[in-house]
């Protein structure tokens, strides 16, 4: 009985040695980067917005087996009914449902129908409102909201939304965003579309979007947007020269 006393004390010994000795290991175990994990988080999220967008249509095959209903399923039809299942799904995954509703967005901005965009930004804006460490995102969502409110002739609120999009982006002491240079660009093509360009403040805030978009997105179809509002204002200013010269 003392023999097997021993042994079981032996026995022991040795487990919690082993134990030790994993705990050890565990603690020497290098962590990732946080840049590999961040890494890793987006590539998840591409993934499943990927995922998502590719079940847009295989949703809209199983619902119309007959391949010829399908295809004359619209695209508007389509927008409409991934709009509502992102909103009533994907709870449990708030990064990629605030990024698909973004995608959406792009997507009903592009087709021109501009209140449905409105509506998904503004879904997308609550959702980065409440979390924390998300004003840069917050500005660029007000940005692009901006720009859909133009279009729909809401001017004020186009206003409000480039407004608070500009001191964020202040706040956080950002020079390089393109949608930093898209809400002045919104702000300038707001008051143009209002006729409030004589003060000289609409040249200002094209002049602004111009220097932020030329030096760190030269290639943005934005440039070009910025370049017609700047030939429009020096126009306007009886400056044709330069008004041609910016074309």
């Amino acid at each position: 009985q003392d023999c097997r006393h021993q042994t079981d004390r032996r026995a022991e010994r040795e487990r919690q040695q082993h134990r030790f000795e994993e705990h050890q290991c565990e603690r020497a175990r290098p962590y990732p980067p946080a840049s590999s994990q961040v890494a890793r988080n987006e590539a998840r999220k591409a993934t499943a917005i990927r995922d998502f967008l590719v079940g847009i249509f295989e949703r809209n095959s199983v619902a119309h087996p007959d391949g010829a209903r399908a295809r004359q399923t619209t695209a508007a039809e389509l927008l409409a009914q991934s709009a509502q299942q992102i909103r009533g799904t994907l709870r449990d995954a708030p990064e990629v449902r605030t990024e698909l509703l973004g995608v959406m967005a792009q997507l009903y901005a592009s087709l021109d129908m501009q209140s449905d965009a409105i509506a998904l930004l503004m879904d997308k804006l609550t959702s980065q409102r409440a979390t924390p460490g998300a004003e840069l995102d917050v500005a660029k969502t007000l940005s692009m909201l901006a720009y859909s409110q133009i279009q729909i002739g809401d001017y004020p609120a186009a206003e409000r939304s480039a407004n608070e999009a500009l001191q964020i982006f202040a706040s956080l002491g950002d020079t390089s965003t393109l949608e930093h240079g898209v809400a002045y660009a919104n702000l300038a093509q707001g008051a143009y579309r209002q006729g409030k360009g004589t003060d000289g403040t609409m040249r200002r805030n094209f002049e602004a979007a111009l220097r932020l978009i030329e030096a760190h997105h030269p290639r943005s179809k934005w440039r070009l947007t910025v370049l017609m509002g700047l030939s429009r204002v020096a126009n306007l200013e009886g400056r044709n020269d330069e008004s041609l010269a910016y074309c």
